[in-house]
């Protein structure tokens, strides 16, 4: 209401309702995202997950790649345009997409559909999911990105100490699975309500990978510590 021009934050409340399964609403509101931050790329992705949500196939594709092209280090538009890509029959895209956003086959398996082409329900992900990410582990003791997807599982199954520990073991490895296993854990205190150790993890993980829903859990973070100035200005970043 006090910033009626702002695609962001129209995008932001998009997201909400869509959340909540408002789906018109959201449409609606992804519609005026678009047209005030036409470069946004986290508009054009929501407006396209609206559309997978729908059927309409072949316009989710044409959103999900639209968003990706603006953005190509969102990697979350890379995720649902594979889904998009595989249910209009785009099998080849589909797994490129995926080959290139994961660093191990776990992420495949939580985002790919099922082989017959129907996408996994939420159990049937999650279940899919831990028990690729503890192969791993297992396989690959001294991967850290193994022990940052389990721990991001087990943030998932809403097992939050063991989580903490799988990603405080991750962390030690340094690198990109670093800041894997940083973002993930604020997450987890983010969830806990440990807002000010969330904020310090997500702002260590930002420094090491700018990903945007970093930045937004970091946001709500600062929000709910009531940096509420700070939170907005990360959202508009």
């Amino acid at each position: 209401k006090s910033r009626p021009k702002d695609g962001a934050i129209y995008s932001w409340r998009a997201e909400t309702l869509r959340r909540l399964g408002r789906w018109k609403e959201a449409r609606a509101d992804c519609e005026k995202a678009m047209r005030f931050a036409p470069d946004y790329a986290f508009s054009w992705e929501i407006a396209g997950r609206l559309a997978l949500s729908a059927a309409e196939d072949e316009k989710a594709f044409a959103l999900l790649d639209r968003a990706y092209r603006l953005d190509p280090s969102h990697q979350m538009a890379a995720l649902w345009r594979a889904e998009a890509a595989w249910k209009t029959g785009r099998l080849a895209a589909a797994w490129k997409d995926l080959d290139a956003v994961a660093p191990l086959p776990v992420l495949t398996a939580w985002n790919a559909p099922a082989p017959d082409g129907k996408a996994l329900s939420r159990p049937e992900r999650e279940a899919a999911f831990w028990a690729l990410a503890d192969d791993a582990v297992r396989a690959r003791p001294r991967d850290g990105f193994a022990w940052a997807l389990r721990g991001r599982a087990l943030v998932d199954a809403g097992r939050m100490k063991e989580a903490l520990v799988d990603l405080t073991r991750a962390a030690v490895f340094g690198g990109a699975a670093r800041g894997h296993a940083l973002a993930w854990r604020g997450r987890a205190a983010l969830l806990l309500g440990a807002f000010a150790r969330a904020e310090a993890d997500l702002s260590a993980a930002l420094k090491i990978s700018s990903v945007t829903v970093y930045r937004a859990w970091r946001a709500e973070a600062r929000w709910r510590t009531g940096s509420i100035r700070s939170a907005l200005s990360e959202l508009d970043a």
